[in-house]
């Protein structure tokens, strides 16, 4: 994972991570279990960016999640970069910690 400097203000944090695809397997591992549904697929931007939407909600926090892959094809070497905006201070601690651990 290599994170940028999370930029804050009074009351919100915004912070950009990079994974590779095989450091983002304990995440997606960790996002499944944290939603309860280990099934589910998160094998495309849109899917991760969803999932993340409903943990931040679920963890009753605001703030909104976008990913990229690039590049955005089926290629190596591959890097999920995940922005979050808006975060209020103690989601972005939990989120922060998820992406640190992968572990929920």
């Amino acid at each position: 994972m290599i994170a940028r400097s999370p930029v804050a203000d009074a009351a919100t944090v915004d912070a950009q991570y990079v994974f590779t695809r095989s450091d983002l397997q304990p995440v997606l591992g960790a996002i499944r279990l944290s939603l309860g549904d280990g099934s589910m697929q998160l094998d495309s931007p849109l899917r991760l960016q969803d999932a993340l939407a409903r943990l931040i909600c679920g963890l009753g926090g605001r703030g909104r999640a976008t990913v990229r892959r690039s590049p955005a094809a089926l290629l190596t070497p591959e890097y999920w970069q995940i922005g979050l905006a808006g975060l209020d201070p103690p989601t972005h601690a939990a989120m922060l910690e998820l992406f640190r651990t992968g572990r929920p």
